[in-house]
């Protein structure tokens, strides 16, 4: 079964004239109309038919492109430009233990995007330098705190420089 924010932003990815906020809407008017019957992934391949929206079941077959991404995105996979790079930054956690981060500001030409190094792939930023080309495989995305959106590697995903 396949994740219901992929479906959702597959929608929107092929759906451009779509916002967000219409497709929750037609999905709690599905949800209304069939009640408990059918899972929302159910149901978003029910709007996606409905649309004439091919779904991709391979997300690797989808280019994505930083104006493309949205919170919630598992095995992401982009390339893009190095713009900025910022300090390391120490910190210590509520346990007493320590860390480290830094921040590597990605570009496309369709958009900007954070991607956040933690403790030991903060390495990595050494390595990078800016208008260099990276491909990042295997990341996820999320808001931090600040409700800003932004990338992360875990212990899964990769950056390889190009």
């Amino acid at each position: 079964m396949q994740d219901a924010k992929i479906l959702k932003w597959q929608i929107l990815y092929y759906a451009s004239q779509l916002t967000s906020e219409m497709l929750d809407e037609k999905i709690n008017e599905k949800q209304v109309k069939y009640g408990n019957m059918f899972t929302e992934d159910i149901i978003v391949k029910l709007i996606a038919e409905e649309m004439s929206i091919p779904l991709e079941y391979e997300m690797k077959e989808v280019k994505l492109k930083i104006g493309d991404i949205v919170e919630g995105l598992n095995d992401v996979e982009l390339t893009a430009k190095v713009k900025k790079i910022s300090e390391v930054r120490n910190f210590t956690r509520e346990d007493n233990s320590t860390g480290q981060v830094v921040n590597v500001t990605l570009s496309d030409g369709t958009g900007e995007l954070t991607l956040v190094l933690w403790n030991e792939k903060t390495n990595i930023a050494a390595t990078l330098k800016p208008e260099q080309t990276v491909k990042i495989t295997r990341g996820y995305t999320k808001k931090n705190n600040f409700g800003q959106l932004e990338l992360g590697l875990g212990g899964r995903g990769a950056l390889v420089q190009l």
